[in-house]
């Protein structure tokens, strides 16, 4: 069972993360740049700290690449989370998916515990951030349009 988890999930995934793509681009433009940032980012980090840190994997027959942290699981949970924008019951199922996809790597001998909890604490984190940032963006823009209605207010004849 492992060995199908750990071939098909990245493409997967990878199909999934272009569908919402898609989606959001035609939907919604913040939308769209919140859904691109939290895997962007998440990978990205993943990256920076793999090349770093350069923790051999914890099998012998595995040499090839770093363990720490999984991008497995990364992308797999920053996918999922980035999915919250765009349909709840999808994103949980995909978190599902992605927990399976982390255990896999760990029973496959692939990576340590930790570098999956930590792929998932990544995801998590440019999440929460990217939460933050939306928030952020679409208060300035609630604050601009009612200074517009202000602005027009006064200049309109009484």
């Amino acid at each position: 069972m492992t060995g199908y988890v750990n071939k098909f999930s990245a493409p997967f995934f990878f199909f999934v993360y272009i569908a919402g793509f898609i989606y959001c681009l035609i939907a919604d433009k913040l939308q769209f740049m919140l859904y691109l940032a939290v895997p962007a980012g998440s990978l990205l980090c993943c990256l920076i700290l793999r090349k770093a840190i350069n923790r051999k994997r914890p099998s012998e027959a595995n040499k090839a690449g770093s363990s720490f942290p999984s991008n497995h699981a990364t992308s797999a949970s920053a996918i999922a989370l980035a999915f919250f924008c765009i349909n709840t019951t999808i994103a949980i199922i995909l978190l599902v998916l992605a927990v399976l996809t982390g255990v896999s790597r760990v029973v496959g001998k692939l990576h340590y515990t930790g570098d999956v909890l930590a792929g998932f604490a990544i995801s998590a984190l440019f999440y929460f951030i990217m939460m933050v940032v939306n928030k952020l963006a679409a208060s300035t823009v609630i604050a601009g349009y009612l200074e517009l209605i202000c602005v027009l207010c006064k200049f309109t004849p009484g």
